[in-house]
Formats: structure tokens, sequence, C-alpha cells
């Protein structure tokens, strides 16, 4: 378990800053399938290997029992538009 907990500390600082590549990838249907069987096993796997606070970093954890906190505690504005969400 720490060797995937190390990785994926390890990709989080190597990805963090770093531009997304762009680019198109076409799949056959067949392709799909696979890749969408792959990510189900992969998402299998670390939800049996690892807690989900091993997946996230502090930061993230800290804002969602905020955000938890705030649902609670109906410390909510309502939003109409994008102006009200940014300021």
């Amino acid at each position: 378990m720490f060797l995937c907990s190390g990785l994926l500390t390890f990709y989080q600082q190597k990805l963090k800053g770093a531009p997304m590549p762009t680019g198109t990838i076409n799949l056959s249907e067949e392709q799909l399938a696979k890749l969408i069987d792959a990510y189900k096993t992969i998402k299998e796997f670390l939800a049996s290997a690892l807690s989900p606070n091993e997946l996230y970093c502090e930061e993230f954890l800290a804002g969602l029992r905020e955000s938890d906190d705030d649902i609670r505690n109906k410390k909510m504005n309502e939003v109409r538009s994008l102006d009200d969400f940014v300021t």
C-alpha cells in the first residue's frame, strides 16, 4: 500500500502545474470497450486497496470538509449566474 501511495504522491507532484496535453484519439468500439473495462478494473483495485484519504491531497480533503460543514450549517448562497459564483 505504501508503494501505491508513494506513486500517487509522486504523480500528483509531477503533474501539479504541468500543462495538459491536447490531441485527438480515435478508438474503435472494441478498443473503447477494452478501455472502459480497464478503467473499471483499476477503479475496483484502488477502492479495495486505498482509502479515499490516500487518493486525494490534503488541500482537496480540507475543502471537502469545509463544504460539508457549510451544507450542514446551511451556509449557502444561491447562485443564479457565473458572476454570483465568482464573487
